[in-house]
């Protein structure tokens, strides 16, 4: 019997040997938290992040194109308050410039590579808030949100940051339905939107006073079929780039 259990013993040991660690695809690590040229952190209640939410929400071009709040000073509460709710985002993470890769001379003797360098935050909400999400959750949609300081605009960090955000939504939180909304105004939005793959489904009519006048809401959305049929086509950044080391 002693030995019985001795080969039974072994083969599980052996057999366990076969299996790959947690989280390895292949033998290779898999981190979904990068995309070509970003890398995406934890939004944390530290005053660094706080310092980032608030000059974000104090950005006028940022917040009037797509928010439907009164144009206000942002304060220090409003910052915090955004940082206590996005605890309750599917996910919400600062977009960071991957610092740059060490040179092929590099030595120990010489300084670790720079930090990632913080550009915006991204980030995906559910419908309704804290107990309530539940009651939504077997519609598996989600509300996409993106903004980008002004330093780093115009570069095409949003575009990637959505398309990775978006790969998320389907590939890792199991997401069916993605939507986005901008104001008319917004012409800049609503082609990247759509270069992006997102469909527009419709408008509020007059459905949002800014500066005088009267805009329309606009909606667009992208299944995860549509998500995974621009995938096999080859059409924008492909998930898993960058994911595996």
């Amino acid at each position: 019997m002693a030995e019985t259990t001795t080969t039974t013993t072994t083969a599980a040991a052996a057999a366990s040997a076969q299996q790959p660690p947690p989280f390895q695809v292949t033998g290779r690590t898999f981190d979904p938290f990068h995309s070509p040229r970003l890398t995406y952190r934890s939004l944390e209640e530290t005053p660094e992040d706080e310092a980032i939410v608030r000059t974000l929400l104090s950005d006028l071009e940022a917040r009037t194109g797509a928010s439907y709040m009164l144009t206000r000073p942002a304060s220090k509460a409003q910052a915090q308050k955004y940082l206590e709710e996005a605890q309750d985002d599917l996910i919400c993470v600062v977009i960071c410039l991957k610092p740059p890769p060490a040179s092929d001379d590099a030595t120990k003797a010489e300084p670790a590579p720079a930090s990632p360098v913080p550009v915006g935050v991204v980030s995906l909400s559910t419908t309704g808030s804290g107990s309530r999400t539940q009651l939504f959750a077997q519609h598996r949609g989600c509300y996409l949100g993106v903004d980008v300081l002004r330093a780093h605009r115009g570069r095409g960090y949003g575009a990637e940051a959505i398309e990775w955000v978006t790969g998320y939504a389907f590939q890792m939180a199991n997401m069916h339905r993605v939507m986005v909304n901008t104001l008319s105004y917004n012409g800049g939005a609503m082609r990247l939107y759509r270069r992006l793959g997102f469909v527009e489904e419709g408008r509020q009519r007059e459905d949002a006073w800014f500066d005088g006048g009267w805009h329309d809401s606009v909606y667009y959305s992208m299944l995860e079929g549509e998500w995974r049929g621009r995938q096999e086509e080859g059409r924008g950044w492909k998930w898993g780039e960058g994911c595996r080391d």
